[in-house]
């Protein structure tokens, strides 16, 4: 299949084929074609009738993440397919984010050294951010408190009740 520049238009733009004044029938073919084949020629169509180039598949097969079960989308224009890929996408982007959600508030320090557990944390706070979630060194450090274990109380309630602002620095 042949592909090159594709050119982007808005539903306003669509180039308009004009109205046939014949509708084909069993005695008009000739007639028929002699009208619509130049119309789909100026507009490059041509080639999805003559069977040069395969025409584009009307249906968009999405794959459920979770799931793993396949829906057929019927499409039939570049905007009905980019939206609901969209919608796709935009359904994958909650569930990370509130994955990444998750694991800021469940992950423990456990066997793990302190600079080791601070970096998995703040890897974690990195890729919500980078994600387009914003949230402060302050939240961040709260949930890496919250995950240092029993043995640090002492250091965490120093830390909380201490009227200074804390930040993370740089790793």
């Amino acid at each position: 299949m042949e592909t090159g520049p594709v050119a982007v238009t808005s539903p306003s733009t669509l180039p308009t084929l004009p109205s046939l004044s014949v509708k084909l029938q069993e005695r008009n073919y000739t007639f028929w074609k002699s009208q619509i084949l130049p119309a789909l020629s100026s507009h490059g169509l041509d080639v999805f009738v003559t069977g040069e180039k395969v025409c584009p598949p009307m249906f968009l097969i999405v794959t459920s993440e979770e799931t793993g079960e396949k829906n057929v989308a019927k499409c039939s224009t570049a905007y009905e397919i980019w939206s609901i890929l969209e919608l796709h996408f935009q359904s994958v982007f909650k569930a990370r984010t509130l994955h990444l959600r998750n694991l800021l508030q469940t992950t423990k320090k456990d066997s793990c050294s302190i600079s080791e557990y601070v970096l998995k944390m703040k890897e974690i706070g990195d890729e919500l951010n980078a994600s387009g979630v914003s949230m402060s060194d302050e939240e961040l450090l709260l949930y890496i408190l919250d995950g240092l274990g029993p043995e640090y109380d002492v250091v965490v309630a120093n830390l909380t009740s201490n009227s200074s602002v804390i930040t993370i620095q740089e790793a």
